[in-house]
């Protein structure tokens, strides 16, 4: 059987430039031979096997971490459910046991998941290992949606419309993934930050197999993006607004955002190229927010979702090309239900 190898979050990515020191640290933080390294200490903690398994927990591509979601999948169904590859290879679903004896082993680790979540997590376990603890629960709890967690994102921003057997998932969901992002500085204290290869990190591939490792990656980019007025990503938080867009970089002041708020009398969208951690300390500025790239459920949207901004990310790569190729101020009406954005002509 192929292994399914995963991305990590891309909040562990950015700023990471991975020497082999740091490489040798995430490894053994990952360590299934190590008795005491904290992902088996997790395990534990939640009373969940590791299969047998000789391999590595591991893959680096392109120098950034891949986890292997083969014995994740393994992991936090009970030994009932693998990862198949579609016959291109370019997609995967998850097969499934349906014998008894599976469906029991199947209900008691998620029976063990919800134990651990009912019981308070300040443990003497350490940041470190409670966050793997609650990243395997929210895999667990992800599991629980079935083929319907392609319509996770969308429910994260309005639990309301989620259907009446999924709602309390998806809350829990939001729940774990909060907690998560309370204890997620003790990731950034583990690993040298560096800025030298940020932009080849958000071009590596989602997931691959690996009977089929894609090659080391090739930055392309159009210099001339196509015009466009519209674009559609992933919602995070609902809401509507129409504002002032204002493209945020490096170094970037935040009293720029007061003097065109005073000057525009109107909402200001902030628009980040991606969903970093420490894009947060501007949140307070923004009356929505958009991210060119980022996950749902990654630290900034986490937040974002928290504080109820309307919020949209993984807008794609060409966002930011396609709209601030202007001098013009550019003003926007984001619809974070929908996940929807269009340029409009302020007169």
């Amino acid at each position: 059987m192929a292994t399914l190898w995963f991305k990590f979050p891309d909040e562990v990515l950015f700023y990471k430039n991975f020497s082999e020191d740091n490489k040798k640290k995430l490894n053994d933080i990952f360590s299934a031979t190590e008795k005491n390294s904290p992902w088996l200490k997790a395990l534990t903690l939640l009373k969940l096997e590791m299969p047998t398994y000789e391999g590595d927990i591991i893959h680096w591509h392109c120098n950034a971490p891949y986890f292997n979601w083969t014995i994740l999948a393994d992991i936090v169904s009970g030994g009932t459910m693998y990862p198949k590859k579609s016959d291109d290879g370019d997609r995967y679903s998850f097969a499934m046991s349906y014998k008894i004896k599976d469906v029991i082993s199947l209900l008691k680790s998620q029976w063990k998941v919800s134990s651990f979540l009912s019981k308070s997590k300040n443990n003497d376990s350490g940041k470190l290992v409670n966050s793997i603890a609650l990243g395997l629960c929210l895999q667990a709890l992800i599991l629980r949606l079935g083929a319907d967690y392609k319509h996770m994102p969308e429910w994260l921003a309005s639990p309301d419309d989620a259907p009446r057997k999924h709602n309390g998932v998806i809350r829990q969901i939001q729940s774990v993934q909060m907690d998560r992002t309370n204890i997620s500085d003790v990731w950034d204290d583990l690993f040298d930050k560096s800025v030298s290869n940020i932009n080849a990190k958000t071009g590596l591939p989602e997931f691959f197999w690996d009977d089929n490792i894609p090659p080391n990656l090739k930055i392309v980019g159009s210099d001339t993006p196509t015009e466009r007025d519209n674009w559609k990503g992933t919602a995070v938080s609902t809401g509507s607004r129409t504002g002032l867009a204002i493209k945020v970089g490096r170094n970037f002041n935040p009293e720029t955002i007061n003097d065109l708020k005073e000057k525009y009398n109107a909402p200001i969208i902030l628009v980040f190229k991606d969903a970093r951690p420490d894009t947060v300390s501007l949140f307070p500025y923004a009356d929505a927010l958009l991210f060119a790239t980022g996950g749902a459920l990654c630290h900034a949207c986490t937040v974002a979702r928290d504080m109820n901004i309307p919020t949209i990310t993984a807008l794609g790569n060409d966002f930011l090309k396609q709209l601030f190729n202007t001098d013009a101020h550019i003003w926007l009406t984001i619809n974070g239900r929908k996940g929807t954005v269009e340029r409009i002509t302020k007169t």
